[in-house]
């Protein structure tokens, strides 16, 4: 087999002491990467133990620089979405509280409230158009300052 060290382009001689990269496979003489006798050993005894050239180095170093990045990344990712998904229990929370209020809570909440029932099957909406074409605050001197959807139909009304 007739091949030559990568370096300094030289044919390789029987029983010239080479060492191959594991990355790009090129072949080198010993003393032309000056890699020292304690590596050889390592690598030649060691399955586990790899050798790589000065340009593999350096592409190597990219590589886990950029796969550090992404990892910071993902795990930036990770937070935000585990953050995201207590915020959305949180809101889930509170508003499967609200919706489970009773007509009492509502009204001890210290407001001055009305709260007005549906008519058998009446959305909330359907609710709120039927109040509104039938009551102005202005003629019974009422400020509303809100009204809201409560359950079954009813309205919430903060004066």
């Amino acid at each position: 087999m007739a091949s030559t060290c990568t370096h300094c382009n030289d044919n390789f001689i029987v029983n010239t002491k080479r060492i191959k990269c594991k990355l790009c496979e090129n072949l080198y003489h010993y003393h032309c990467v000056t890699v020292k006798d304690a590596v050889i050993k390592a690598v030649n005894d060691s399955p586990n133990v790899f050798w790589f050239c000065d340009v593999c180095v350096i592409s190597l170093e990219e590589r886990i620089k950029i796969i550090s990045y992404i990892k910071s990344v993902e795990t930036k990712t990770e937070s935000l979405i585990e953050d995201t998904k207590r915020v959305m229990e949180a809101v889930k929370v509170d508003s499967d509280q609200k919706k489970k209020a009773s007509y009492s809570a509502v009204v001890s909440r210290g407001q001055s409230s009305l709260i007005i029932k549906p008519k058998i099957n009446q959305t909330s909406k359907e609710t709120k158009n039927e109040v509104a074409q039938k009551i102005k605050p202005a003629d019974i001197s009422v400020a509303v300052s809100k009204i809201k959807p409560v359950s079954q139909g009813s309205l919430l009304i903060e004066c």
